[in-house]
C-alpha cells in the first residue's frame, strides 16, 4: 500500500479543526462584543416614559390641578401605567411654573409626584454631568411650562453602573 497518498487526508484533518476553532472563537468574540459585559438601559427607559406622559398629558386633556396625589391617579388611568411596576421601578416628578427646570428637582409642592423630596438628588441635575437613569423634559400645557422628571431604578444586570 501507499502510504505517500494517506498524507492529504491527514492535513485535511488539521485545516478543520482549525477552521472550527477560528469559527468557535469569531461566535465567542462576536457574542461577547455584541452583548458585552456592560449594557444599560436606564437612561433610554427614564426617556421613554417621560415621553409616553408628556404625549399622555396633552392627547388626553388631563388636567393637572393642585392635588399631586389625586394627578397621579389620574395619569396612571388616563395614561395606562401599571402603579405597581412604576412605583417599583421609577420615581416621576412633574413641577409648573419654574423659571429654572432644575428648580424642580428641589420643589416642595410639585403638581405630581411618585417620590421623597431627596429621589432626584442622586441623578446631579445640578452638575454638569447627569448620572444614566434620569431625564428632565419641559412641556407647555394652558399656557403652563411644566418640568417633568422621571428616573429609572431598574438595573438590566447586575454589573450596571
Amino acid at each position: 500500500m501507499h502510504k505517500k497518498a494517506q498524507l492529504g487526508e491527514q492535513i485535511m484533518v488539521f485545516m478543520f479543526i482549525f477552521l472550527m476553532f477560528v469559527i468557535g472563537a469569531g461566535i465567542v468574540l462576536g457574542t461577547y462584543f455584541f452583548v458585552g459585559p456592560e449594557f444599560d438601559f436606564r437612561n433610554a427607559e427614564a426617556d421613554m416614559l417621560s415621553y409616553k406622559i408628556r404625549t399622555c398629558i396633552n392627547a388626553n386633556e388631563v388636567v393637572l390641578t393642585g392635588d399631586a396625589e389625586q394627578n397621579l391617579k389620574l395619569v396612571y388611568e388616563k395614561c395606562s401605567i401599571n402603579k405597581n411596576l412604576l412605583d417599583m421601578n421609577n420615581f416621576i416628578k412633574i413641577c409648573d411654573n419654574t423659571k429654572n427646570p432644575l428648580d424642580c428637582v428641589n420643589k416642595e409642592n410639585p403638581v405630581l409626584s411618585s417620590a421623597g423630596p431627596s429621589s432626584f438628588q442622586p441623578c446631579g441635575f445640578l452638575e454638569k454631568n447627569k448620572f444614566l437613569g434620569c431625564s428632565m423634559n419641559n412641556f407647555v400645557k394652558d399656557d403652563k411650562i411644566y418640568t417633568i422628571l422621571v428616573t429609572s431604578k431598574q438595573t438590566i444586570r447586575r454589573n450596571a453602573k
